[in-house]
């Protein structure tokens, strides 16, 4: 992967899997390079993800991008961190990987940006610390570390389709039915401060 200047100031980021595709265009007169973006982390399971986890972190990764937020994960290539990854990077997003080890290459493939910590585990927080919001599809234990420093954090923390357990421990974080309506949900609330 790697990034080049296009011909109209556009950067585009080149994956053999994938082909060429913008993710920023510089002579975009509502495009300000100076003017910080919008960050949502989107977290879940790695190897032990659903079907359906996989499928709302690809949606949400999707509808995250089209608002031209940055969509953060974990970063790996696994599960909801490439889920999302792959749904933010196809609707032309700019995404950012979080790893927990060394070694870059172990990013998703539709990873921009990788960043790694060697933190292990604890690159959690800086994760959520680096997010405006946070949407969860599915969980895990890592996935409850998460969402648990995000309310910690009073950061603005959603649930996709959380299981009776999930939805009562939780219980101070927005609960939706579909990836939709947690993208929704926050537009609102990130789009006015």
């Amino acid at each position: 992967m790697r990034l080049t200047r296009g011909t109209r100031n556009a950067f585009y980021k080149y994956s053999p899997n994938s082909g060429m595709k913008v993710f920023a265009v510089a002579d975009d007169p509502n495009y300000d390079c100076r003017v910080p973006r919008t960050c949502v982390a989107v977290v879940g399971p790695g190897e032990n993800a659903s079907a359906t986890a996989i499928a709302d972190a690809t949606t949400v990764g999707r509808l995250v991008a089209e608002r031209g937020w940055v969509t953060l994960t974990g970063g790996r290539a696994v599960g909801v961190m490439a889920a999302a990854t792959r749904g933010a990077a196809d609707a032309g997003g700019l995404t950012i990987g979080v790893l927990p080890g060394t070694d870059k290459r172990h990013a998703a493939p539709d990873v921009a940006v990788a960043l790694a910590t060697g933190l292990g585990e604890a690159r959690n927080a800086v994760l959520v610390s680096a997010a405006d919001a946070v949407i969860a599809c599915g969980m895990s234990n890592g996935t409850a570390s998460e969402v648990a420093l995000a309310l910690r954090a009073a950061k603005l923390t959603v649930l996709v389709r959380p299981d009776a357990d999930t939805r009562a421990f939780f219980s101070a974080a927005h609960i939706c039915d579909t990836p939709e309506q947690a993208v929704e949900w926050l537009e609102p609330l990130l789009c006015s401060g």
